[in-house]
């Protein structure tokens, strides 16, 4: 998880939006109430933002107490230390915040029990630890994971053999030991768990098998390989896993096709290369699958050399090569397989450029005609250069420059006109460079610089 470097947390309401518009010379005016400080800190870092209901909780380290677990909930008053875990030369090191329903689950060291399980209904007295799953000071919860259904799956060991894949519904007596598979592997940022036709689908590492793809119903018998890529104890997965509902897409590797786009429903019958889009044994590298409508978009190399975004509806004829119209748009045409794309609805939203212009927003539907630029946001050869983009109710949120204003807030519907400047943050041509776009209740909340240091703020949608 990126950590973002700090001078003052502070929080921003923005009390209303402009209408959209597709100039970017039409600027929303700015909050009336301006920006409002909440909290002045040395430079210290804060990370792993993570929505639970109406609040957001995050790792922050005012310079006082070591990095704890804060939350806030849009206000002043309301953005505070959630509990101090541990005290004196203590680093309670909190990591892997994960919302299963209404409760906060993270794993930190208070100094008696060792890094262990922690979870919070967002009070002190209701911040509390699950289980010493390892007694006394050595580690018991090595990774916080993932929820699925009321419970909360993740790596542990109990110091007595029982290494690998655990359970909790928040309660001592309900933190089991699964299967003997630890949950790992992936590039980093990436997610190693989904969900899909009520199974868990991860990434799981055993001596002999290496990393590969495992499946779990919760119980020890349900947990297992569905079918192994690649035999023996090399690894056969890798990268981001994306669920459709029924199914999961990942990258697979094996010997014969290198590492290609497959797809599991967690039957070995099931589970299979999806196309090999590039000839020999070193594969495609396909990675940041992402949902969007009924198909599943994914970046990779084929014959040709060249990274490029495709598409698959997980049939081989229906995996094909993403391309807007060459007698519409000027030749050239480049992704951007450096910006993570999103999805809004049944679009996918993500970065590219042409020959006439740098890299801006685009948008598909998955058809050639409905692969458009948005919107040409700073006009020229050197682009807006969209980063952090989020997909927030009816809206895509982005971080760009105008070439005018810097790198600020932006949102579109996925129209020109629907596309409008959201805060300038930062003076003049000053950049805040946003980022961490989220939202939980009715606020969102991203982390940007106003010019004395990257803070928190919120606004409302």
């Amino acid at each position: 998880m990126k950590r973002l470097w700090v001078h003052a947390l502070a929080l921003v309401l923005v009390a209303a939006l402009s209408p959209s518009c597709g100039s970017k010379k039409k600027h929303p005016s700015p909050a009336p109430e301006g920006p409002l400080l909440l909290r002045a800190a040395p430079a210290q870092s804060f990370h792993e933002a993570t929505p639970v209901g109406s609040s957001i909780y995050f790792t922050y380290d005012d310079g006082a107490h070591w990095p704890q677990v804060w939350k806030s909930d849009g206000t002043r008053s309301g953005t505070s230390l959630l509990k101090l875990l541990a005290q004196g030369a203590v680093n309670p090191a909190p990591s892997g915040l994960v919302a299963v329903g209404t409760t906060l689950f993270f794993v930190a060291d208070d100094g008696i029990h060792g890094s262990e399980l922690w979870r919070s209904d967002g009070t002190e007295e209701g911040t509390v630890l699950v289980k010493d799953i390892n007694p006394g000071p050595a580690a018991g919860a090595q990774f916080a994971g993932a929820a699925f259904g009321p419970e909360l799956f993740f790596r542990g060991d109990d110091g007595a053999g029982h290494v690998g894949l655990w359970k909790t519904d928040g309660s001592e007596a309900g933190t089991l030991f699964v299967a003997p598979v630890s949950p790992g592997g992936g590039t980093a940022g990436s997610p190693i768990f989904a969900s899909a036709g009520g199974l868990l689908f991860f990434w799981g590492y055993d001596p002999a098998h290496g990393t590969e793809l495992w499946r779990s119903d919760g119980s020890p018998k349900g947990t297992f390989i569905p079918k192994e890529s690649l035999p023996g104890p090399d690894s056969g997965t890798l990268g981001n896993l994306v669920s459709t509902g029924d199914r999961v897409f990942y990258s697979g590797y094996d010997a014969t096709d290198g590492i290609e786009p497959w797809m599991s429903d967690g039957s070995e019958a099931g589970t299979r290369r999806v196309a090999n889009l590039r000839s020999g044994n070193g594969g495609s590298s396909p990675r940041l699958f992402t949902r969007a409508g009924a198909l599943v978009y994914f970046v990779a190399t084929d014959d040709s050399g060249f990274e490029d975004l495709w598409q698959t509806d997980g049939s081989p004829a229906g995996t094909r090569k993403v391309q807007p119209s060459a007698t519409v748009w000027a030749p050239l045409y480049t992704f951007n397989g450096s910006v993570p794309p999103a999805a809004l609805g049944n679009a996918l939203f993500y970065s590219a450029g042409d020959a006439l212009s740098g890299n801006e927003l685009w948008k598909t539907d998955g058809t050639t005609e409905g692969t458009v630029r948005v919107l040409d946001l700073q006009p020229g050869t050197v682009g807006s250069n969209p980063v952090a983009l989020a997909a927030i109710g009816s809206h895509l949120y982005f971080a760009a420059d105008d070439g005018t204003i810097g790198r600020e807030l932006w949102r579109t519907d996925g129209t020109a006109n629907g596309t409008s400047l959201v805060v300038d943050l930062a003076p003049g041509s000053a950049s805040s460079s946003p980022n961490t776009i989220l939202l939980a209740g009715s606020n969102l909340f991203f982390a940007g610089d106003d010019g004395s240091g990257l803070s928190l703020w919120r606004i409302a949608p």
